[in-house]
């Protein structure tokens, strides 16, 4: 689990990628919340990309399951821990941007 005080490198408005796969429910409620929150974020599906698996599951501290989510560079974790996150209060202040 991640917490708020885990993401002070993180600048607001980095990035938001979620990496999920197909028929991944827990990949369609992250994009469903970040569409609901007008977060903006990239989606990409690793469904039989093996070389951006492997690349995603390294970065991710070797967990192997989708969704896995990142804001700029740093894990957040799956779908629950970006619940979580959220729920404490830290993962809209780092997402929205002020335009």
């Amino acid at each position: 689990m991640i917490f708020v005080k885990d993401l002070k490198e993180t600048k607001v408005g980095d990035k938001v990628m979620i990496y999920g796969r197909h028929h991944c429910p827990f990949c369609v409620q992250a994009r469903a919340f970040c569409e609901s929150h007008g977060v903006l974020f990239e989606y990409v599906d690793m469904t039989g990309d093996l070389n951006t698996q492997e690349d995603v599951f390294s970065r991710s501290n070797g967990m192997r399951t989708v969704p896995q989510i990142f804001i700029g560079d740093k894990h957040i974790g799956g779908f629950s821990d970006m619940e979580s996150l959220h729920k404490d209060g830290g993962f809209l202040p780092l997402c929205l941007r002020n335009e």
